[in-house]
């Protein structure tokens, strides 16, 4: 993209490759909607189902079958007390201390975990809507770090719906369980069944409080690792090239070490070696000037 195609036949068609399919991507609005944005959606639901235990669907039916299985709850601890004699004020006010109880734990539990839901699927269609350009910003490598921040926010966004559908079906499971242990007619202490489901209650509303922590969490990581894996690859061509260079490099080295041992052979030879007739002093005779001379130009022309 930026003129700096080194390997015409391989850098050039992998480039034209790249440019053809973030286009598409980008560009082409089925291909868009029905590759990215159904590919991130399909995320969001196996991941609702797998850690739910649900049998697929949106995370919109699972928030209503949540709300719907606390009212049902709440209706039994109701007629478990309209069912009990009017002496029995103990068990009637215990029925009734749970079933408040039920809601207001549910109403936590719920109302926050359907407001992070709801938040996290506006968020997403935002940047749904938006996807397309930080796709484009593939194509340069000083913009691909926009496109891992638009994916990493959709990585944290879809975990978010996940977890929280995971804390609304075990808050459901939980209670679920509490209720089926209370027994009317034996000596249960009401009381107690009603602080258990306080503490359960505030439980399930700290897990719903630490899903965003951690889905920041987890998808950073996944984002890391989209990162990791395109800068492995930059490093790899990148030390290619480096060796490449360093290749290059020694084979200059070694035709200068042999054009040095050329000159070093004809400077030995005994056709330009004269003997100095004079005072036993030794310098550069002509005829070894003239071979230093052509050695010279024979380095020159080599360049």
């Amino acid at each position: 993209m930026m003129g700096r195609i080194q390997d015409a036949g391989s850098s050039g068609f992998i480039m034209t490759g790249k440019v053809i399919i973030i286009s598409l991507l980008a560009l082409n609005a089925d291909i868009y909607l029905n590759w990215v944005v159904s590919g991130l959606q399909g995320v969001e639901e196996g991941l609702t189902s797998a850690f739910g235990g649900g049998s697929g669907g949106s995370v919109y039916e699972t928030l209503d079958s949540s709300l719907s299985k606390g009212l049902e709850l709440i209706l039994q601890a109701r007629e478990k007390a309209s069912e009990a004699s009017w002496w029995q004020m103990g068990t009637i006010f215990g029925w009734w201390l749970i079933a408040a109880l039920i809601a207001v734990g549910f109403g936590l539990v719920v109302v926050f975990g359907g407001i992070a839901i709801l938040l996290s699927t506006v968020y997403l269609k935002i940047l749904f809507a938006i996807g397309p350009l930080f796709i484009l910003m593939l194509m340069w490598p000083v913009t691909a770090r926009f496109f891992d921040q638009w994916f990493g926010f959709v990585i944290n966004h879809t975990i978010i719906v996940a977890l929280t559908a995971v804390v609304l079906t075990l808050g459901v499971s939980i209670y679920d369980h509490q209720i089926t242990k209370v027994v009317m007619d034996s000596d249960q202490n009401m009381l107690a069944v009603a602080l258990e489901l306080l503490i359960v209650a505030a439980i399930l509303y700290a897990l719903v409080k630490g899903v965003m922590p951690m889905a920041a969490a987890l998808a950073g990581g996944l984002t890391m690792g989209v990162m990791t894996a395109r800068s492995l690859s930059g490093g790899v061509k990148q030390t290619a090239d480096i060796a490449k260079g360093a290749g290059k490099g020694s084979l200059a080295a070694g035709k200068g070490m042999y054009g040095a041992g050329q000159w070093a052979a004809n400077k030995l030879r005994r056709g330009n070696k004269v003997e100095n007739g004079g005072s036993g002093g030794s310098g550069w005779q002509p005829a070894y000037r003239d071979a230093v001379l052509a050695n010279l130009k024979r380095a020159q022309g080599r360049r």
